[in-house]
């Protein structure tokens, strides 16, 4: 299923929400309000994905270098064998503030669509591969805990 959104934005969505665990929808596009207001977070976390905004559809927003890139329904095509441990948190369970260890894979290779609606694919490693699979996880409703 489909969809194209227009409607106001919440707060962060916590762990203790439903809709957090849901398995968000594909999008045809991104409305300019929802990127607007998942934009807001720029500077204050590594990644954002709609689903924490109370909106359950296939968009991200990750820290990509000194800028913010979107992703709109983003998929992991390869992950490399060799994982790394690292401390992660989530604006969705307690505001970040408590960190959780686990293993994830060093390097990721994600295919998406960006904002013109055009087919990209991003290789990333370290810091970047692990934003990027944990805001994936969101999109399967899957959280940090949950390793």
């Amino acid at each position: 299923m489909k969809a194209v959104l227009q409607y106001p934005m919440n707060g962060i969505v916590t762990e203790t929400q439903k809709t957090l665990r849901q398995k968000s929808t594909h999008l045809i596009k991104a409305s300019q309000e929802l990127i607007d207001d998942m934009a807001v977070y720029q500077g204050k976390c590594l990644g954002l994905a709609a689903v924490q905004l109370g909106e359950p559809v296939r968009l991200i927003m990750i820290q990509f270098g000194k800028d913010y890139l979107f992703l709109i329904n983003p998929e992991i095509v390869k992950v490399s064998s060799q994982t790394s441990p690292f401390a992660e948190g989530c604006l969705s369970i307690k505001h970040g503030e408590e960190l959780f260890t686990f293993h994830r894979p060093k390097r990721a290779k994600v295919r998406y669509m960006d904002l013109e609606g055009n087919q990209r694919t991003i290789k990333a490693e370290g810091l970047t591969a692990r934003v990027l699979q944990h805001e994936i996880d969101h999109l399967e409703g899957k959280l940090i805990i949950d390793y």
